[in-house]
């Protein structure tokens, strides 16, 4: 006879011909034919898993520990209940999970609820080191993850530990992760070093004189035509004094001076949102 899922059927049995019924125990066996007895109940399967959620604006979420619970009787139906209930507070809470069918048995699991406040950060602490030449500039990938996602709030940036002569700015100045990756570019502007002349003191070019006057001296002395020796000597007097305007002037030598100095600096980069503060460092080499 076709037996149809989940339909109910009466099994009548007869001991003897008559109808009569004997009083003697007996078994009644069925080969190939899956049934359910009413008769008995069996209790459901409680299936529980540790859950990991992010907190909401309350600092709070719900969240199921179910795992698939379930009752090996057909046609029952179970109730689920958690203890304590939803919502949990950010943290690890114990959770017990109790099922009951509808015959009124029940089983029970344990799992843990664990609620993380959202948060965000740098992708790391350590930067990539730049190197740049004064007067030129330098960018850096600023790169902020949400962690655990999502961060919907705005997030803006600061920089600090800078050398002198040196300004900065991000594009974009803020932005909103949401459940990504947020990208702003930290571009540092240095300063150049402009050349000087560097003029010689009075006394370098006293010198200067002297040493003229000097050689001119020793060129009569060692002459030995004292008239060609005055000549030579007064030669020289007259080079060395025409000289000076020279030595004073056109002798300067230029050097570099201002701009931002030569050294390594480390560069502090901080992203802000609310009450949340993170911070990021990277070296900066001046040359």
């Amino acid at each position: 006879m076709p037996i149809a899922a989940g339909q109910t059927y009466a099994l009548t049995v007869h001991d003897v011909p008559s109808g009569a019924a004997s009083g003697t125990p007996y078994n009644l066996q069925f080969s190939g034919c899956a049934f359910v007895s009413t008769g008995s109940n069996h209790p459901p399967v409680a299936l529980a898993r540790d859950v990991n959620v992010v907190a909401d604006a309350n600092h709070s979420a719900n969240a199921s520990v179910d795992n698939g619970s379930y009752d090996p009787d057909l046609g029952d139906i179970i109730t689920l209940t958690q203890t304590p209930a939803s919502p949990y507070r950010a943290g690890a809470t114990p959770v017990v999970l109790t099922v009951v069918d509808s015959q009124g048995a029940s089983a029970q699991a344990n799992a843990t609820v664990t609620v993380v406040e959202p948060d965000f950060d740098f992708g790391g602490l350590v930067l990539p080191a730049k190197t740049v030449n004064a007067g030129d500039s330098v960018t850096q990938t600023i790169t902020i993850r949400p962690n655990p996602a999502p961060w919907n709030s705005v997030v803006g940036f600061t920089c600090s530990g800078l050398p002198p002569l040196t300004t900065y700015t991000f594009n974009p100045t803020a932005v909103v992760p949401g459940s990504s990756d947020a990208i702003t570019t930290l571009t540092v502007a240095t300063t150049g070093r402009s050349a000087t002349l560097v003029r010689p003191s009075k006394g370098s070019a006293l010198a200067t004189c002297v040493t003229f006057v000097g050689l001119g001296l020793f060129v009569v002395a060692r002459s030995r035509h004292r008239k060609c020796g005055r000549r030579l000597f007064s030669a020289v007097l007259v080079f060395g004094i025409l000289s000076l305007p020279l030595i004073d002037c056109g002798g300067a030598s230029t050097a570099a001076s201002g701009g931002t100095p030569v050294g390594r600096y480390t560069i502090t980069v901080t992203a802000t949102s609310g009450g949340v503060t993170h911070s990021a460092i990277f070296q900066l080499e001046v040359n």
